[in-house]
């Protein structure tokens, strides 16, 4: 998996209305937080559709609205990674509409270090130490 750091530049831009807040995403545009499940780090290369989601990590917060995980994909590079622009911030519930078998690691603890594994219409986490921890479908 490619090491990153950069994500750690990116901050959200929120404003709170009555019980909802609203993050300003790369291009400037609000986005309505909703799922209640917190914010995370994304590869562009996953929202554009360019690359599937390959590697997921738990680290700790670096706010009250980031839940700590991070998503990069199949295509990315450390020199793609390198640089804080091609890295998002997205609700937790889009990674989801994306790749639903997320939703199945939700809550585990920080520290968590997985790859996705797609063999015969199976989804599958494996562990840096390649122990499979949890078969989706």
């Amino acid at each position: 998996m490619p090491k990153v750091q950069a994500y750690k530049r990116i901050e959200a831009v929120c404003r709170v209305d009555d019980s909802d807040f609203y993050i300003l995403n790369k291009w400037g545009n609000e986005m309505k937080k909703g799922s209640g499940l917190g914010g995370c780090i994304i590869s562009n290369n996953i929202l554009e559709n360019k690359g599937s989601i390959k590697w997921c990590f738990r680290e700790e917060p670096v706010n009250e609205l980031d839940n700590g995980w991070r998503f990069l994909s199949d295509v990315d590079t450390d020199e793609f990674l390198s640089d804080s622009r091609n890295l998002s911030i997205c609700d937790y519930q889009k990674v989801i509409d994306l790749e639903p078998a997320v939703f199945a690691i939700y809550e585990l603890p920080i520290g968590t270090d997985l790859t996705i594994i797609k063999e015969g219409g199976n989804t599958f986490f494996v562990t840096e130490t390649g122990e499979l921890i949890l078969p989706v479908n």
